[in-house]
């Protein structure tokens, strides 16, 4: 918006006006039609010769607990900010399928609350062993949040970027 009204107040273009710090413009509505058309294909060429790097980012994400060991793909969320309250360490959210040799019931667990788009719950979690992402071994502890029919779609797991973002 600053932007525009620098434009404004120097040149006074036609067609353009500013009320109350709102620029309006006055063009017909086929012209708009045909900018957002565009607009619209231009994004998407530019989408498809950049590979879609904006698109989803996944990671290999291998847990070892014990002697359960296990490799899954995961989802790289930079929205995901889910942290075990007391620790405040983050939370890798895991569909229950995805650890199906491990017995849950048996393991040292905290309730982890989350809150999210479709909802506040909570999930059971553990702390992990060892964790690898990709090849990388992560130092720091981290929790495994165990959850069922929360996740949608292809996605099994969800990683907090924050977790990876320094790898």
């Amino acid at each position: 918006c600053g932007v525009m009204v620098f434009v404004y107040t120097l040149f006074k273009p036609k067609g353009m006006e500013v009320y109350n710090d709102v620029v309006y413009f006055n063009i017909s509505p086929i012209l708009l039609i045909i900018l957002t058309l565009v607009c619209y294909y231009t994004m998407k060429l530019i989408n498809r010769f950049t590979k879609g790097e904006t698109a989803k980012q996944v990671c290999l994400v291998r847990l070892v607990y014990e002697e359960f060991e296990t490799e899954f793909t995961a989802m790289i969320d930079t929205g995901c900010d889910v942290r075990e309250p007391f620790s405040g360490e983050y939370v890798i959210i895991v569909d229950k399928k995805l650890l199906g040799g491990l017995e849950i019931a048996r393991l040292p667990t905290r309730v982890i609350p989350f809150n999210s788009l479709g909802g506040n719950g909570y999930i059971e979690g553990f702390r992990t062993e060892r964790l690898y992402i990709g090849q990388t071994e992560i130092s720091n502890q981290i929790y495994i949040g165990v959850c069922e029919n929360i996740l949608n779609g292809s996605v099994r797991a969800i990683v907090p970027y924050e977790i990876t973002k320094n790898l």
